[in-house]
């Protein structure tokens, strides 16, 4: 789908670059990329099948199984070839692979919730989705986040209120009403000077703001965004603290918005697992912002 990119305000991580590769007599460069999946891979799981060399006319890839959970893909390119023209070459090789092998995590140090090719993907998967149910999806990640929000916002959680407004009415006017005057408490602050924050307070802010939008006007541009910002953040907190992230709840989200959407396109409706996936999460969620390591954190956005 035609998508403008520059259509929106910056708030979101650095997308990937290339990384220096390794040239050999010929021309090429060759790169290697170590890709870890979600879930463990397929014991005796064979790539033979997979036509990888038909998805570019400019890079071949060798795609490998390193472990349980991990690939390594092997791109070769002309040297002359731009890196950002690398990078979309090998994002859709990166997709078919998500597709056709095993939904991926990380490839190299980028989430690849954060690639261009991905983000296409989940606008896709979220057009799918019934418009007369498409907002459900939206509320469902902003209420898996809510915990977060209203930490940083400074009030307390109502993330089991909002679920059962959610399961009552996905078009609830308080669901709207409730987020817009949590976004109004998201004001970035001045730095203080005695360390950086995170940007949460701009990120969380631009996740509300579009997602609200979104929920209104059924954009899927705005409610995708919405998404990604949400997992932004939690992907920078977590790493800020330390946080391994393989198993943490950013790999949770990127597992969780894929399938309420899959959910969604199938059942057309709410289903008891869709709502028992958000309240665990939200239960998880405050539980880490308990933490004293991250409210010494949040205290700083």
């Amino acid at each position: 789908m035609s998508f403008d990119w520059n259509n929106f305000d910056a708030v979101q991580m650095n997308v990937a670059s290339w990384p220096l590769g390794e040239p050999d007599m010929s021309g090429l460069v060759r790169t290697e990329w170590e890709i870890r999946t979600l879930a463990e891979l397929p014991d005796g799981l064979l790539l033979d099948h997979l036509n990888l060399h038909q998805l570019s006319g400019d890079m071949s890839f060798d795609l490998h199984v390193l472990g349980p959970r991990q690939l390594s893909m092997t791109c070769m390119c002309p040297e002359e070839m731009p890196g950002p023209v690398r990078l979309g070459a090998a994002s859709v090789a990166w997709r078919f692979v998500d597709e056709q092998v095993a939904r991926l995590w990380m490839i190299g140090e980028y989430p690849r919730a954060t690639l261009p090719e991905f983000m296409r993907q989940r606008r896709e998967l979220v057009e799918r989705i019934p418009a007369s149910i498409r907002e459900a999806w939206v509320w469902l990640s902003l209420i898996r986040s809510e915990p977060l929000l209203a930490e940083v916002a400074e009030r307390s959680s109502q993330a089991e209120y909002l679920i059962s407004v959610l399961q009552d009415s996905p078009k609830s006017p308080d669901l709207a009403e409730y987020f817009s005057e949590l976004e109004s408490r998201l004001s970035v602050r001045a730095e203080t000077g005695l360390s950086r924050p995170l940007e949460l307070r701009r990120i969380l802010r631009a996740a509300v703001e579009f997602g609200v939008r979104g929920a209104s006007d059924g954009s899927v541009d705005s409610i995708a965004y919405a998404t990604e910002r949400l997992f932004d953040a939690l992907f920078l907190l977590e790493r800020s603290l330390g946080v391994e992230v393989s198993g943490g709840l950013s790999m949770e989200e990127d597992r969780a918005w894929f399938d309420d959407a899959v959910s969604l396109a199938e059942f057309e409706s709410l289903s008891p697992g869709v709502i028992d996936r958000s309240r665990s999460f939200c239960i998880q969620l405050v539980d880490f912002c308990s933490r004293e390591s991250a409210q010494f954190a949040l205290r700083n956005e």
